[in-house]
C-alpha cells in the first residue's frame, strides 16, 4: 500500500519486493531502517513520480474512506477484470501463449489486476489493523506510534 503525504510517499516495504525497483529508488532505500509493519519513506521527486504512476500498489487514500460495500465493488471489478486476462490465457493455444505472454500490455494489466485484487481483499478483510498500522506509521502524532514495533533489517546497499 501507499500514503501520499506533506510531500512524501510511504509505501509498505512488502509491496516494493514485488517487481525490480529503479536504481533512484534503491538508493533512498538504502540506509533506511526497515521496522516490521512500517512504511518506507519517500522524499525525492522522481520517486514520488514513480511510486504514484505504479498501479500495481494500492494507494491508501483510494479506498480509505469508502465503505464496505464501494470497497467490495472495487474488488469484484477488479476480480472481473484479472479473471477476464485469466481466460485469455486459457482461451490461447499452448503455442501462441509464449507470445501473450511477451505482449507488454497484457502482462503489465494481468499483474495490476492480480496485486489489485489480492490488496483489496486484504485491505477488506483487515481494514481496523491496516488503518491503524497506517495511521502508526503516517501521522507523527499517532496514539499507536510505538505499538507492536520490531526491528525486521537494515537495508545496506
Amino acid at each position: 500500500m501507499k500514503i501520499f503525504r506533506n510531500g512524501f510517499c510511504y509505501v509498505d516495504h512488502t509491496d516494493l519486493e514485488r517487481f525490480p525497483l529503479p536504481n533512484a529508488l534503491m538508493m533512498e532505500i538504502r540506509e533506511q531502517l526497515v521496522i516490521e509493519d512500517d512504511f518506507l519513506i519517500f522524499r525525492e521527486q522522481v520517486n514520488l513520480n514513480y511510486l504514484k504512476d505504479k498501479k500495481e500498489i494500492l494507494d491508501y487514500d483510494e479506498v480509505a474512506n469508502l465503505s464496505r460495500e464501494k470497497i467490495d465493488k472495487l474488488y469484484q471489478e477488479a476480480k472481473r477484470k484479472l479473471n477476464i486476462y485469466a481466460k485469455r490465457w486459457l482461451d490461447t493455444p499452448s503455442e501462441s501463449r509464449k507470445r501473450l505472454s511477451a505482449d507488454p500490455i497484457y502482462s503489465k494489466n494481468y499483474v495490476i489486476y492480480n496485486y489489485r485484487t489480492q490488496d483489496l481483499k486484504n485491505y477488506i478483510d483487515n481494514r481496523e489493523s491496516i488503518d491503524k498500522r497506517i495511521d502508526r506509521n503516517v501521522n507523527p502524532n499517532s496514539e499507536f506510534k510505538n505499538e507492536g514495533k520490531v526491528l525486521k533489517y537494515k537495508i545496506s546497499l
